[in-house]
């Protein structure tokens, strides 16, 4: 008994709920950091990987989320899978499973989780890579996972946590909010995009751990599947035309033609947005949407250095733009920032590695986007 008590109450988890103040991680709960609006109702519960929980506990971006260790030879996981598919649907919720073996594979770090078999289905939840709480299949806390109304997980779930501001959007689900002429906030990301890697680790991470809902949240837009990846490299005494007439150059023309399709046509280019478009797009794009109307957007941690010096800025943030930026109205030049001359604290810290300098340059900025459209 000592030993479950022990399991069930550790520290309290930090999720995101629907309460409307601010609230800072001092309340105990689990703020989680992204949820996934479903295209249609789901049946089953997805996986996660063992490698994926590493990078979410281990990288450099340590994230805030829960999952559930399943046992697939279990009925007991069997009944539970469907409470948890029904959940993920109605608060848009992306709380994936993974089989306990996973953690029993030698020379796997098991994070501080209990793992037994014969008391899952189990529920956990990180906080910026750290385990907080986990309720396990054992005496009194196996309500939370027979209850076929899912009013006991729900309830656990609440006390514990708080419903992510940041959702996962496919395609299709985005060009309805944009047909339908929905007001809303978008993200326009990569996933594999280092800029916004930095972004989600940096300022959205200080933003989501610091306020506790919002009642416009940021849908996200992760444009990796349509990136070409890496231009091919032309070969010594390799030609124009050889260059161009190669089947792994052709591919990737193909692929980038796609993909600055999908920029352009979500308004990242100044092809079909002139005032707030950033030459031929770039992520991470902030937008608040009215359909499919732009009214205000910025683009963050896309600056760089004039050619040939090491503290003049080149900004998407030059005075033309800011003065068409609501958010920004009242701010003077203030966040200007093309042409400015770095503090000599500021130089060396404008790009890769430290990127440090811009953060704090946008943060701000960004800050003040969030403040005007997701509360």
């Amino acid at each position: 008994m000592k030993k479950k008590l022990l399991l069930f109450t550790l520290i309290p988890l930090l999720l995101l709920g629907p309460v409307s103040c601010t609230q800072n991680e001092g309340s105990g709960k689990v703020f989680l950091h992204f949820g996934k609006v479903h295209e249609s109702k789901p049946e089953r519960v997805s996986e996660i990987s063992y490698d994926e929980i590493s990078s979410l506990v281990e990288g450099d971006f340590k994230q805030s989320f829960a999952f559930v260790l399943s046992n697939e030879g279990c009925t007991c996981w069997k009944s539970f899978e469907p409470i948890l598919a029904e959940f993920n649907y109605r608060y848009n919720l992306d709380i994936k499973h993974i089989d306990y073996t996973e953690f029993e594979k030698e020379g796997r770090n098991k994070y501080g989780l209990h793992i037994v078999g014969v008391e899952t289905p189990s529920v956990a939840f990180f906080s910026n890579g750290s385990l907080i709480r986990q309720a396990i299949y054992r005496g009194a806390s196996k309500d939370i996972f027979t209850d076929t109304t899912g009013k006991e997980f729900e309830k656990f779930f609440f006390e514990n946590a708080v419903l992510p501001k940041m959702y996962y959007v496919a395609r299709s689900t985005l060009d309805s909010y944009i047909s339908t002429n929905k007001d809303f906030n978008l993200y326009v990301a990569r996933s594999e995009c280092g800029d916004c890697n930095t972004v989600n680790s940096t300022i959205l991470n200080d933003w989501n751990k610091n306020v506790e809902s919002a009642r416009n949240p940021l849908y996200i837009f992760d444009i990796q599947e349509y990136h070409p990846g890496r231009k091919p490299k032309k070969a010594e005494g390799e030609s124009d035309e050889q260059y161009n007439a190669r089947e792994d150059v052709i591919e990737y023309n193909r692929k980038n033609e796609i993909y600055q399709g999908v920029k352009d046509q979500y308004g990242l280019s100044t092809k079909n947005n002139p005032d707030l478009g950033f030459s031929t797009g770039a992520v991470p794009t902030f937008q608040h949407r009215i359909g499919n109307v732009i009214d205000d957007m910025a683009v963050i941690l896309n600056d760089s250095l004039v050619s040939g010096t090491n503290n003049i800025v080149s900004s998407y943030f030059t005075a033309d733009r800011v003065s068409k930026m609501k958010f920004l109205e009242g701010t003077g030049t203030k966040y200007v920032l093309d042409g400015i001359a770095l503090k000599n604290d500021e130089i060396g810290r404008w790009g890769y590695p430290d990127n440090s300098a811009q953060v704090e340059r946008h943060r701000p900025i960004l800050n003040l986007f969030l403040d005007k459209y997701t509360k």
